[in-house]
């Protein structure tokens, strides 16, 4: 169902949603476009971005009339704020000659069945590899590492491009795609806040269409490696699995996030959970409802995600974080005076260090900002 907006001096006609229509019941001529934004986040429990509410009331409802939004207004394409150090790559004028052609990928009929279809076969076959993929880590070769990342480079691409072509398929807008560090991984993102329109159906094929692309990509890879024996493409394809795994966590701000948060219908999913575990009483438990009791539950496991992570890596191989800062700082002192001795399998021992010290450090940063503002 629809809500008919008219334009009486005109008689035009335009028929709209319940969101457009609680956008235009904010406008009161005085507020900008940030601010009408943030009010309706603020109203709504959504993450909608100011770039998206200038596209809808600068487009149709411009056009018969509904809004005046005057001439000359621009306003640059929102970018995630959870991600630092925004670049934007590729603009959405470029990227739809790519899309044009991908977006028939994203049929309703067939989509989620070829998805679950790809993601057992990809899964299956990296419990199978990993292991050995892991042991040939310390032949692999500089050069064959640089191609390697170069190759993740073109998934991490064509993850992003799935997400675009989604949308062109059904009609939502998209921005640029850019490049930044999400914790301390480089990532790309898509500006696809438009999505928010779409049916809810569309919106959950949106949101996996990245994990589609990555895993076409992924099988690729992997048929070539037995054609050719060649590990280089034994490692782009256990790598992007990675990928495609690490995005359908939805304890963390990937694919799987948005996705759990359209299918439930709730936007802005952390922050409302977060909210009600710090309001928890058990007083009100009688009056929860069933995404009350996942709101809850979500905002429990989230930080306990973390805690696990670090208690794990605490318990396995204590003396790895003891002796982190001097054993890496040797291992880079000896790869730039020696290249032939970098070993990609040491470097991937590190990793769990450097996550463990990051998060550390990030969580001690978090509470002593608190600290500080209690005191100030």
């Amino acid at each position: 169902m629809g809500i008919l907006c008219v334009q009486k001096d005109y008689n035009y006609r335009i028929k709209i949603n319940q969101n457009t229509f609680d956008i235009i019941s904010l406008i009161d001529g005085k507020k900008t476009i940030e601010q009408l934004t943030n009010d309706f986040n603020r109203n709504e429990h959504k993450e909608i971005s100011t770039n998206t509410i200038f596209e809808l009331l600068n487009g149709n409802l411009k056009k018969v009339g509904i809004v005046n939004m005057g001439d000359g207004y621009e306003i640059a394409h929102s970018s995630p704020s959870y991600l630092r150090l925004r670049i934007n790559l590729i603009s959405n004028k470029y990227s739809s000659y790519v899309s044009k052609y991908l977006k028939y990928l994203f049929g309703k009929k067939f989509f989620l069945p070829l998805f679950v279809v790809q993601n057992v076969l990809v899964y299956s076959l990296f419990v199978l590899y990993a292991k050995d993929m892991y042991f040939q880590l310390e032949n692999i070769h500089i050069l064959d590492a640089t191609i390697v990342f170069f190759l993740m480079g073109i998934a991490l691409l064509a993850h992003e491009f799935g997400h675009i072509s989604a949308c062109d398929r059904f009609g939502a807008q998209y921005g640029s795609i850019g490049f930044g560090f999400y914790l301390f991984v480089p990532v790309m993102y898509a500006d696809v806040s438009d999505i928010w329109r779409l049916p809810q159906k569309q919106r959950i094929i949106v949101n996996l269409a990245g994990v589609y692309m990555g895993n076409m990509v992924a099988i690729i890879s992997f048929f070539i490696y037995l054609y050719t024996n060649n590990l280089i493409f034994l490692y782009v394809f256990s790598l992007q699995s990675l990928e495609g795994i690490s995005n359908l966590n939805p304890l963390l701000k990937y694919d799987g996030y948005w996705l759990l948060s359209d299918w439930l219908d709730l936007p802005n999913m952390s922050k409302l959970a977060s909210e009600k575990v710090k309001k928890f009483s058990f007083h009100l438990l009688g009056s929860y409802h069933s995404k009350d009791w996942f709101l809850l539950v979500y905002g429990i496991l989230s930080p306990i995600f973390i805690i696990a992570f670090l208690v794990t890596v605490l318990i396995l191989n204590p003396d790895s974080l003891l002796y982190f800062p001097i054993d890496f700082s040797l291992f880079i002192y000896h790869s730039i005076t020696n290249v032939s001795s970098f070993n990609f399998q040491k470097l991937a021992n590190f990793v769990p260090s450097f996550l463990f010290y990051y998060l550390v450090a990030k969580i001690g940063k978090k509470y002593c900002m608190k600290m500080l503002k209690t005191v100030f």
